[in-house]
């Protein structure tokens, strides 16, 4: 079992659980989300970004659902790790959706002012559901994976359809 998972299943950081468990609720996640995403696309004026940002996330938790269904791993919280809420048994565990929103805002929004934002917030996310133990590490390095992908694509699709420039990047 990932090494991780066992360091956080017998400790308690208050303030860090409450983050935990207010997100671990998926319609709490999406208005937060959406919330952060108007927030910063407005505070920072980067409404150029957000085609990106919002295909970036669309693909991203598509192709999450998808893999998830197809790799049927199970959850750490199944296999005798202490889950510090309900075990969401129902679900497989590779890649964490969760964590795919927070780290395909952060590669969406790499070089932006708002990128800060999104790091606080896409770390948090996915350390949260370690700490909760529905996910192990390799659940969320995967996500990461995945998120970069669905960037790409993204990238791509919108460079195609003349949406945003082409940039050549070293």
């Amino acid at each position: 079992m990932d090494l991780l998972v066992k360091l956080f299943e017998n400790v308690y950081f208050p303030i860090f659980h409450e983050f935990s468990v207010l997100f671990d609720n998926d319609n709490i996640l999406v208005f937060a989300t959406l919330l952060l995403i108007v927030i910063l696309t407005y505070v920072f004026k980067e409404k150029v970004n957000l085609p990106l940002l919002l295909i970036t996330l669309l693909l991203s938790t598509t192709m999450s659902v998808l893999v998830k269904d197809w790799v049927g791993a199970p959850r750490p919280c199944t296999m005798g790790i202490e889950s510090k809420v309900d075990c969401p048994v129902d679900s497989y565990a590779f890649p964490s959706s969760h964590a795919v929103i927070g780290f395909s805002l952060l590669i969406s929004t790499l070089g932006k002012l708002s990128f800060p934002f999104y790091l606080v917030f896409s770390v948090l996310l996915a350390l949260s559901r370690v700490y909760l133990g529905v996910h192990s590490y390799f659940d969320v390095a995967g996500s990461l994976v995945l998120s970069f992908i669905g960037y790409l694509i993204a990238r791509i699709l919108l460079v195609k359809l003349r949406a945003i420039p082409y940039e050549k990047r070293i």
